[in-house]
């Protein structure tokens, strides 16, 4: 996790997250990262987990 944190701070707006849409549980737990880590990650929300995993695998997200 520090690791993370650090390349995020390094590459502000850079590094993205994908959920399964706004509000799911994932998506709090990614503003709670950003907020408590002072990081800037930008959240892409989808509306299912199959079209998310797809563009991690692809290398979009």
């Amino acid at each position: 996790m520090a690791g993370l944190v650090a390349h995020t701070r390094a590459h502000p707006g850079a590094l993205s997250y994908a959920t399964t849409g706004i509000g799911t549980a994932n998506h709090l737990v990614g503003e709670l990262i950003r907020l408590r880590a002072g990081i800037d990650w930008v959240h892409v929300p989808y509306r299912a987990g199959a079209e998310a995993r797809t563009d991690l695998m692809a290398d979009r997200v």
